[in-house]
């Protein structure tokens, strides 16, 4: 079992070896107290390729559905490639 507070700053890595950015919470359903949802800080990279804008001040994060993840350890292993995130729509932007 990992630790929600663990995986805060871990590189998420896409299975074609994108680095999307880095971990930066959970999202939780309050009704099951299941983890949902990771929430990902997207470098400049990342949200250029996914076409999402950033904004003049701060950055962008997407909740990544617990679906997608394949392993986590020292980085956060997705089981989807980049272009397969930005056509996914149980991926969202906040």
């Amino acid at each position: 079992m990992v630790r929600a507070k663990n995986l805060v700053g871990l590189p998420v890595v896409t299975s074609d070896a994108s680095t999307l950015g880095k971990v930066d919470g959970t999202e939780l359903d309050v009704d099951t107290w299941k983890v949902t949802h990771l929430r990902v800080d997207l470098n400049d990279d990342s949200a250029r390729l996914l076409s999402l804008k950033k904004p003049f001040m701060g950055g962008i994060r997407i909740g990544l559905p617990v679906s997608q993840i394949l392993k986590v350890g020292d980085v956060v292993n997705l089981n989807v490639t980049l272009s397969q995130i930005r056509e996914s729509p149980e991926s969202k932007s906040d």
